[in-house]
């Protein structure tokens, strides 16, 4: 089911990809690919980043995906505005 997820992903056909991973209102954590996320960390100081509105909430970055207990890291790259 998953390798019909990707195909209708590549083919662009979002009525079939959604419908595959259980419709518009399934669960995310119940989805056959989740998203995967990691904690943000300052790299200069290795601190995990907090909200700007609360120290207490840690901050979540997009790394990559999750399906069948794997995880593919799709976002290797850092930008940084200089």
């Amino acid at each position: 089911m998953v390798t019909e997820i990707y195909e209708a992903a590549d083919k662009g056909c979002w009525k079939t990809f959604t419908d595959l991973m259980g419709g518009v209102f399934y669960k995310r954590t119940e989805q056959a690919i989740a998203l995967h996320y990691k904690l943000a960390v300052d790299t200069a100081t290795g601190v995990v980043k907090t909200s700007m509105y609360s120290k207490e909430e840690l901050l979540k970055v997009l790394k990559g995906i999750s399906t069948g207990g794997k995880t593919i890291i799709t976002r290797t790259n850092q930008w940084h505005l200089s």
